[in-house]
């Protein structure tokens, strides 16, 4: 189809990975000294669509991690839990090999589309007249997903008259403000020489010591978690309290308060669990077979001790796909426009490659060298790549000279 010669705009399906990945404590971090490259993922999509080129898109890479799994290993990647597993010392370089490659998925930036930040507090207290008074500022700071990236809301509400005394005495009662120096920073905030403090709440501590919390509910009104199929990390188009991703997520982070996603300062920090990373690749892997038919649905359903939802593959693809916005890119003064995507994640772009190939015709294979789900126009093709067909090639010539051997030594025996 031609529609699909040039699909990709390189400016809107950048994506980063470092050049090398270590995993600690079952999650998968940048290696000492490595260097963070942007680039395009799309390359080697379209490299692997020509003829003749032995090369395997990016999915069906990823796809070749699940390989060998076992019934119990398969279950317990499947549940989406981030628990440690073991996944041997070859299948683990591989998927380091692989993340060095293509880089990390980019779980949160594709499950989350509004990362909310620890609210920061910051109060001033002077007297006047006599009289102690009091200001509270809560900032309230979201990182929000356009398709244009992401960016920065600072949000913010102040406290003031009585409202604030209370407060206040309320958050140094409960140890939640602590004293500081912030010598000439406060600005308009606070009048000269008055005292300073600083705290940080959740969501729910905010509206314990604040009563009137209107202005936060309208704030995030347009945030709302909305949870798909089963099981945790698993939420689109929704608002995250960042602090529930931090083990998971951010092993490495100081503090509780991340760079803005897909920014240098967030992959410096950001980790993606071994457990996760894998169930992702076993649910493309599940969500492929599923779309050849109901009898492998029907293994998996056995293989996962559920029913699995009516449609999975199609769901599940539908589901990576509702993020990607298509854009219009100017290929040039004299060369018109052509049509690109702006991909929130790199599961997201894979999700988008299956999908074309897909729409273009191709059928799913189950390689009969590794037993790797494949997509191929051909009908009755066996192989997912030519590194498999040779290899059965040549264990088929090993196997056909042993048994030549065989019946030559046998000859000769019968005519003794």
């Amino acid at each position: 189809m031609g529609v699909l010669a040039e699909p990709i705009a390189p400016s809107t399906s950048r994506w980063w990975r470092f050049t090398g990945y270590e995993v600690v404590e079952g999650s998968i971090r940048p290696a000492p000294a490595a260097e963070l490259v942007e680039y395009d993922p799309w390359e080697d999509y379209l490299s692997a669509r020509g003829r003749g080129v032995d090369r395997v898109p990016p999915y069906q890479s990823l796809l070749r991690l699940t390989e060998g799994l076992t019934t119990e290993e398969l279950k317990l990647l499947f549940s989406g839990e981030a628990v440690p597993v073991e996944l041997g010392d070859k299948r683990e370089k591989e998927l380091l090999r692989w993340c060095s490659r293509h880089g990390l998925l980019g779980i949160v930036p594709h499950l989350y589309s509004a990362l909310r930040l620890p609210i920061a507090v910051v109060a001033a207290r002077w007297h006047s007249n006599g009289a102690e008074s009091w200001k509270v500022l809560f900032d309230l700071t979201v990182f929000q997903r356009t398709h244009d990236g992401w960016i920065t809301r600072p949000m913010r509400f102040e406290a003031g008259g009585d409202e604030a005394v209370r407060v206040a005495e309320s958050l140094l009662a409960s140890s939640r403000l602590v004293p500081v120096d912030i010598g000439e920073n406060a600005g308009d905030f606070t009048p000269s020489g008055a005292d300073m403090f600083r705290g940080q709440l959740s969501p729910e501590e905010l509206r314990e010591f604040v009563h009137h919390t209107e202005v936060l509910d309208e704030t995030w009104k347009d945030l709302r978690a909305e949870s798909w199929l089963s099981g945790p990390h698993r939420v689109l188009r929704g608002a995250v309290n960042v602090t529930e991703l931090l083990d998971d997520f951010f092993p490495n982070l100081e503090g509780d308060r991340p760079a803005r996603p897909l920014s240098p300062d967030f992959w410096a920090t950001y980790a993606e669990p071994v457990s996760l990373f894998m169930h992702w690749a076993v649910r493309l892997k599940l969500a492929i077979e599923t779309l050849r038919g109901s009898e492998r649905a029907g293994l998996w359903s056995a293989l996962v001790g559920r029913p699995l939802e009516p449609d999975f593959g199609r769901l599940v693809l539908d589901r990576l796909l509702e993020p990607i916005s298509p854009v219009i890119e100017e290929r040039g003064p004299e060369e018109g426009y052509r049509l690109g995507w702006s991909t929130p994640s790199l599961l997201a772009g894979l999700g988008m490659m299956i999908t074309l190939d897909l729409v273009e015709g191709r059928r799913v294979h189950v390689c009969e060298a590794c037993s790797t789900v494949f997509l191929s126009r051909a009908y009755q093709v066996k192989f997912c790549s030519d590194r498999c067909a040779n290899r059965i090639r040549m264990r088929r010539r090993r196997e056909r000279e042993r048994q030549s051997r065989e019946e030559r030594s046998a000859g000769k025996e019968e005519r003794r």
